[in-house]
């Protein structure tokens, strides 16, 4: 019989025991360490995705988290140290993906086999943290609510969240028509460069539903809206659907911000997603369909596997990258609060337990093809600049040199190096303007940057 390792009758849980306002009200609690059921694991947590949604638990405005007191967080990577009795496709020491049903932010938590797939070699417990919420529901909004055919024409708001990105990827996979919105120029030049986004609008100089009606030639053409802002967003994205397109609603985030704006503003955006006519949907072959992945999770489970272990595969195989901007000691979960409510972040926040354990029983089966992943996942990362680019660089006297083989200005060593130095010195200086820019937003554009985390 196999030894079972040792797990301790009590653990560490940022347990919630009211609703807070602030971060800095979040608490590490000690309290029993859970017990399997028959039908599931317990997994010792390595490493824990932080997503928006866990700030609205936090504020008391999550209609689907349980009663006080609960811990937030359920995505979570780490190591099988229980099974239960019907448990067939894990084992004692197995790595695992987890989506689980809240209580994520444990030490240890249990998650049922359905749910819960293996860790490939080729990637870290930080990645493997980052990938079951934002992909998972972008999965589903894309390939479980209708079909996906090339040249579709997809319209994705808050193209540059988490969300937003995995959602980017997975079409340009399926090779669709990408029309995207962000909230500062900087976010849609980092949808050009990193994913090629054919569309990309600013929802805060323009409006939308105009710009994208002059690129058809104001026809609504768009196959699919993926709607996560809800409220007068809704109602627009309709009407650039043409005859079959189908509106997918995902968080709805302009209802859940409660605290933004007043009472009058809160029934403004439920009033503009109401006023929607079944009888114009179906005379205009339009649909709706609402997704909330947490129910998906509950009503079917099964589907939740089934589409993480496809997820997974096209993470393996390179055709999917997850960028973890932030990772925060276990005892820093206030800070990484702080930092995504304050938006001084991009990419995916990992809350860290523990370092990763061992992989030596992984080795057989990374070896060269792992080299290899991490080889193309970095060179898609710094993407080669396009020739135009660089020759108006070089009139500039500014070259960005990514590597040993990039293109330099004529001259001597000395003149590459100060061309590097005002480069590095232009960027740091841009970036600062960023920052600021994104600080002065009012209350409405707050709400939609919200929403591209809301899941």
């Amino acid at each position: 019989m196999e030894d079972l390792p040792t797990v301790p009758s009590s653990m560490e849980s940022y347990v919630f025991k009211k609703a807070m306002s602030e971060a800095k009200e979040m608490k590490i609690s000690t309290v029993p360490t859970p017990t399997p059921t028959a039908d599931e694991i317990l997994v010792e947590v390595v490493t824990i995705g932080v997503n928006f949604a866990d700030i609205v638990m936090r504020k008391g405005n999550y209609n689907d988290a349980p009663s006080y007191p609960y811990a937030p967080g359920y995505e979570i990577c780490g190591t099988v140290v229980r099974v239960g009795a019907n448990v067939t496709k894990f084992s004692l020491g197995d790595h695992v993906i987890a989506l689980t049903d809240f209580y994520g932010y444990s030490q240890y938590v249990v998650s049922p086999e359905e749910g819960s797939v293996l860790l490939p070699p080729s990637l870290s417990f930080a990645q493997g943290a980052a990938i079951p919420v934002s992909f998972l529901t972008a999965y589903y909004c894309l390939h479980y609510t209708g079909p996906v055919f090339k040249g579709q024409k997809i319209l994705i708001h808050g193209g540059a969240g988490g969300l937003g990105q995995a959602l980017i990827q997975l079409c340009k996979i399926e090779g669709l028509e990408i029309f995207t919105t962000a909230g500062s120029d900087s976010k849609l030049k980092m949808l050009k460069d990193e994913y090629g986004v054919d569309h990309t609008i600013n929802y805060r100089s323009t409006e939308f539903d105009k710009e994208i009606l002059k690129i058809t030639d104001g026809k609504p053409m768009i196959d699919i809206v993926i709607d996560s802002v809800g409220g007068s967003y809704f109602k627009r994205g309709i009407e650039l659907l043409r005859p079959t397109g189908r509106m997918v609603g995902v968080g709805a985030s302009s209802l859940n911000k409660k605290g933004l704006g007043s009472v009058f503003s809160f029934v403004s955006n439920v009033a503009s997603m109401i006023t929607l006519n079944a009888v114009n949907l179906l005379l205009k072959s339009k649909s709706f369909v609402g997704v909330n992945l947490y129910q998906v999770s509950m009503a079917r489970r099964e589907i939740i596997t089934d589409m993480l272990n496809k997820l997974v595969k096209m993470f393996d195989e390179g055709k999917l990258l997850t960028v973890v901007s932030n990772e925060y000691e276990w005892t820093e979960g206030v800070q990484a609060h702080q930092d995504l409510e304050s938006r001084k972040t991009t990419g995916k926040l990992i809350i860290r337990i523990s370092p990763d354990p061992s992989r030596d029983s992984d080795a057989a089966h990374a070896s060269k093809k792992e080299k290899k992943l991490k080889s193309t996942a970095k060179k898609k990362s710094k993407r080669v600049k396009e020739p135009k680019e660089v020759e108006v660089k070089e009139e500039k006297g500014v070259v960005e040199l990514t590597d040993e083989t990039a293109p330099t200005t004529k001259g001597s060593n000395k003149g590459k190096g100060k061309a590097k130095e005002k480069s590095v010195k232009q960027k740091k200086m841009k970036k600062e303007k960023e920052v600021a820019e994104e600080v002065v937003v009012d209350k409405e554009q707050d709400v939609e940057l919200e929403a591209e985390e809301v899941i």
